[in-house]
C-alpha cells in the first residue's frame, strides 16, 4: 500500500504524508494490527544517500517525535532504505515512496 508519492529525495515530504495517513487510517490500523497471523507491519522510507565526498561527508536524518509516537502506539515499526542518488519510485528496483508490509 502506497502512502507517499514523494520522491526519494524528499524524506521530509514522505514523513508529512506518512503522519497524515497514520492519523487518517488509524483504526484500520490498529484492527490490521490485532488480525491473526498479522506479526509485522512496518513503514519503509526510501531515501537517497547524498554523501558525495565533496561537499557532503557525513548524512544526518531525522524523524520527529510525532512520526514515532504514532508509529509506535499502533505497533508499526520504522524502516529506512538508503539508496545512491538518482534512484527513485520510477526505477526498477523502486516502488511506492513510503509503504506499510
Amino acid at each position: 500500500m502506497s502512502v507517499s508519492d514523494r520522491r526519494w529525495d524528499d524524506l521530509p515530504g514522505q514523513i508529512e504524508d506518512a503522519i497524515e495517513f497514520l492519523q487518517r487510517h488509524r483504526n484500520d490500523l490498529e484492527r490490521l494490527r490485532a488480525a491473526p497471523g498479522v506479526v509485522d507491519i512496518r513503514l519503509d522510507f526510501p531515501y537517497e544517500l547524498r554523501i558525495d565526498e565533496d561537499n557532503v561527508w557525513a548524512q544526518f536524518d531525522y524523524l520527529p517525535p510525532k512520526l514515532l509516537a504514532l508509529a509506535g502506539a499502533l505497533g508499526i515499526g520504522i524502516e529506512m532504505s538508503l539508496y545512491p542518488r538518482g534512484r527513485d519510485a520510477n526505477d526498477a528496483a523502486g516502488g511506492p515512496a513510503t509503504r506499510p508490509v
